[in-house]
């Protein structure tokens, strides 16, 4: 109701006074949506952070191969427990260390250089030593590159054993030097084989032409004998090069060792005395 009688004036104030109250409300009610927004917003923002640092922490600690995180000229400032694992210190001892405190001495005067060449190409690869608390070396493979770390330029290095990888690489290397040799002795045995073959038919030649009474009859025998033991050891060289097939035969260990006795007789001298004992029960071998 309206009393009359009314001032306008008054009335368009009041008006006025109305409309912008409401005005006031909506933008107070767009003000309290729009926060509300912004504030869920942060939340899940807030929310897939700690998810990431939280994923990035896992992969971080159960990684295989130790990692750290290091400014250029400061101490360690991440580290993984696979780095504390490998090298047994603790990550409270390791962040009062730097990478000077874990390298050998050698691999030390490395470390300027290497710094300076991966702070210019933001990465690299490269071998070195380490030094763990008991003193023991272990060979490591260093992937490096440069972060950005709380707004500051570190060095994140993942460091691989590679104690078993340089193992097995030796033990192939000693197989090719084997297989080499036993090429080479192959070769040789092949040729060495060719001469006995002359001797053994000459030694038996003459043995057919001697009397068992004659002086030289023993001497040529000795040949022989030498050159069948030759001949066995020939047989032994092209087995081990793998040009001869292995043909295990049963063997009386008392005669070979007969067989030997004067050529060891005459390799000692006169001045030792060679005594041979052999046993009557002992088994023959394959």
């Amino acid at each position: 109701y309206i009393i009359k009688p009314i001032n306008i004036d008054e009335v368009l104030v009041l008006i006025r006074e109305i409309q912008e109250k409401q005005h006031l409300k909506e933008e107070n009610k767009r003000l309290y949506e729009e926060a509300q927004r912004e504030l869920k917003e942060r939340r899940q923002a807030e929310a897939a952070r700690d998810e990431s640092e939280k994923r990035y922490k896992t992969l971080f600690e159960s990684a295989g191969d130790a990692i750290y995180i290091h400014y250029p000229d400061s101490t360690f400032i991440e580290v993984n427990n696979k780095a504390c694992k490998l090298l047994g210190y603790s990550k409270e001892e390791f962040f009062k260390m730097t990478p000077y405190d874990i390298e050998t001495t050698a691999g030390c005067k490395k470390i300027p250089n290497r710094i300076k060449c991966l702070l210019k190409s933001g990465h690299m690869f490269s071998k070195t030593m380490f030094l763990n608390k008991n003193g023991n070396t272990i060979p490591i493979e260093l992937s490096s590159q440069v972060i950005d770390y709380d707004k500051k330029k570190a060095i994140l290095t993942i460091a691989r054993d590679i104690t078993q990888r340089e193992q097995l690489e030796k033990q192939l290397f000693l197989s090719q030097k084997m297989e080499a040799i036993g090429r080479i002795s192959g070769g040789l045995a092949h040729d060495f084989n060719n001469m006995l073959t002359i001797i053994k038919c000459y030694s038996e030649a003459i043995i057919k032409e001697l009397h068992p009474d004659d002086p030289l009859y023993n001497d040529i025998k000795e040949i022989q004998c030498a050159g069948e033991n030759a001949a066995l050891l020939t047989k032994q060289l092209l087995t081990y090069s793998k040009e001869q097939i292995l043909n295990p035969e049963i063997t009386s260990l008392n005669e070979i060792i007969s067989s030997i006795k004067k050529m060891l007789k005459s390799l000692l001298g006169k001045k030792i005395e060679l005594k041979i004992i052999l046993d009557d029960d002992i088994m023959e071998l394959l």
